[in-house]
């Protein structure tokens, strides 16, 4: 397989995550990208894209990469630090020298912050204490523990549109998870599978979006079908 970027020979790398899971990453020697499937960047570790991400590159890369699968343009999504390119068909993500890097930084500063909310009953409150307040205070606390657990298992969801009625959402789990989007359109709430499998590396495309549109849209995930899921925070993209 050839470099989208240089149309160099890739070298293939098996990196293994805290999970042993096995990640394959194709790298560039002559430029200094580096191709991964769709969503798998997420389950490197800092210190591993670190270390494959410091090559001294000798050429850049061509400005339109081509997907090395399917050769089709691939497409490119840009922040205010990083550029990133994905197959349309979802074959993955071309990293341009040092971009991979620059993602996984994105990453954590995006992520967002575990925080212990605490909350201070007047002392009114406690001719409520046997009566409807417990009550309340306790669906509270079971609804707050379960968006902590699940933002502490969820990656940050990487949105890669791909035209103005199409997008890619990927995203990893510490752990093999079913996973399922529930996604808001203007008119109505749509359930998604990702993964009907436990798996920890999680693509889906979506089609027929209406262009410049906002959507939002949650992830519940669980380890098997009979299991109440549990559901991450709210996250919202805009249509081109």
């Amino acid at each position: 397989m050839n470099c989208p970027g240089c149309q160099q020979p890739l070298q293939k790398l098996t990196l293994k995550t805290k999970n042993d899971q096995e990640i394959s990453v194709h790298q560039c020697n002559y430029c200094g990208s580096h191709f991964l499937a769709s969503g798998t960047a997420n389950d490197l570790s800092l210190k591993q894209i670190r270390e494959i991400d410091s090559l001294e590159h000798q050429q850049n890369p061509i400005a339109t990469p081509h997907c090395p699968h399917c050769n089709l343009p691939l497409t490119p999504t840009n922040s205010s630090t990083s550029t990133i390119y994905t197959c349309p068909d979802n074959h993955g993500q071309f990293f341009p020298p040092q971009q991979l890097l620059q993602f996984k930084l994105d990453s954590i500063q995006k992520s967002p912050s575990k925080k212990t909310a605490k909350v201070a009953l007047p002392l009114i409150g406690l001719i409520l204490a046997v009566s409807i307040l417990p009550l309340t205070l306790n669906k509270f606390s079971l609804s707050q523990d379960t968006r902590i657990s699940a933002d502490q298992i969820l990656t940050q969801p990487l949105i890669t549109p791909l035209t103005s009625n199409q997008v890619v959402i990927s995203f990893s789990t510490t752990n093999d998870f079913i996973t399922t989007l529930k996604l808001q359109t203007p008119t109505q709430l749509e359930n998604y599978p990702l993964s009907t499998t436990p798996q920890t590396s999680h693509v889906i495309t979506l089609n027929e979006l209406q262009p410049q549109t906002q959507y939002t849209f949650t992830i519940e995930f669980q380890t098997s079908p009979n299991e109440k899921p549990n559901i991450s925070p709210t996250y919202s993209f805009s249509t081109p």
